[in-house]
């Protein structure tokens, strides 16, 4: 990555943090590089690197492996002051919604793995509409009595991450009609966060947007706005466009569910005509759509992978798409919803 490309940087809502425009997060598939190299030392030398970009924004949770401890020994002896780092909590165990005492236990227990006495944002992690109020009303209280406490600073909330389970027999018109289903393959509507903008209670939500899901910006975005409610965008990228085989695949299986015309894009290479000039891959142009709205606080990027991060918020820094190429895509994907 050049290093003369500045780091930018935007308010976090009304919190009065401002965060780097690209944040690391430390889920995904590669988890930090927890799936990949498994490599603790990289792991680490990721975040050094990150800090080194102008990264000021981390996001973790219990549930991503051993994320939380790799993080806090890696930024052990930074300056508290110098990073926002935001984790999580399950909205539920096998008994149900967590009771007020495991959400304290479950944000203490992650205060120790990260080596520091107080994380800037706690969310719950991945609700979904039907378990909204309900959970809210249990779990909301707890996050409360810890800011109280000085343990937390702000409060959040995500959405559920989609799926990319496939089924035995299943057509390729059947896998696209089930993408469509929020609550099989994850909130794709975002039905759980519109909600929860109505309420105007939450510090911070966690949105996926992305090429091939941006409904967030017809109902959550102009929500977020309002209400000055801080966007962490996540999925950017995921499965669907990491390789040229697996967006090949879901064009295909779009086409066959009736979610785009047949003659929109091509069955290879079906987003090639985005990648000239300063475009280099589907990638960038990816990382440079989720970055453009005004909604957006940060990015997440989820890599193990240095020169991966490095390219990435190249990607996010450098110009926006052509006008024409986002039109384009905004045409051709208008109102779809597609997972992974």
């Amino acid at each position: 990555m050049p290093e003369s490309q500045d780091m930018q940087y935007r308010p976090l809502g009304r919190t009065g943090i401002n965060v780097s425009v690209a944040g690391l997060g430390t889920g995904g598939l590669s988890r930090m590089g927890q799936a990949t190299h498994q490599d603790r030392d990289a792991s680490k030398r990721l975040v050094g690197r990150a800090l080194d970009l102008g990264i000021n924004l981390f996001d973790t949770a219990p549930a991503y492996g051993d994320a939380e401890t790799i993080l806090g020994e890696a930024l052990r002896g930074v300056p508290r002051e110098g990073y926002f780092l935001t984790t999580k909590v399950r909205w539920s165990d096998a008994a149900g919604i967590l009771s007020e005492t495991k959400v304290i236990e479950s944000c203490e227990q992650s205060l120790q793995r990260l080596g520091i006495d107080y994380v800037d944002v706690l969310q719950f992690h991945g609700l979904l509409l039907p378990i909204y109020r309900e959970a809210v009303d249990q779990l909301y209280p707890a996050a409360e009595k810890l800011r109280q406490q000085g343990k937390i600073r702000f409060i959040g909330i995500t959405e559920r991450p989609d799926t990319m389970t496939s089924r035995s027999g299943e057509t390729a018109a059947d896998a696209a009609k089930r993408a469509q289903d929020p609550y099989g393959e994850g909130d794709l509507r975002h039905d759980m966060l519109i909600e929860a903008l109505k309420s105007d209670v939450w510090d911070t939500i966690m949105v996926r947007h992305g090429i091939l899901n941006f409904t967030a910006e017809d109902s959550v975005y102009p929500m977020a706005l309002k209400t000055q409610t801080g966007v962490l965008s996540m999925a950017s990228i995921r499965v669907r466009l990491a390789t040229q085989a697996a967006l090949e695949e879901v064009v295909r299986s779009a086409k066959a569910g009736g979610l785009i015309a047949n003659d929109e894009l091509g069955d290879s290479d079906p987003l090639g005509f985005l990648v000239h000039d300063h475009v280099d891959s589907t990638i960038a142009a990816a990382y440079k759509f989720s970055a453009a709205p005004a909604a957006v606080s940060t990015v997440l990027i989820g890599t193990g992978s240095v020169a991966h991060l490095e390219a990435d918020i190249s990607h996010i820094l450098g110009p926006s798409l052509p006008v024409e190429d986002e039109a384009k895509l905004r045409r051709i994907f208008a109102g779809v919803a597609i997972s992974g």
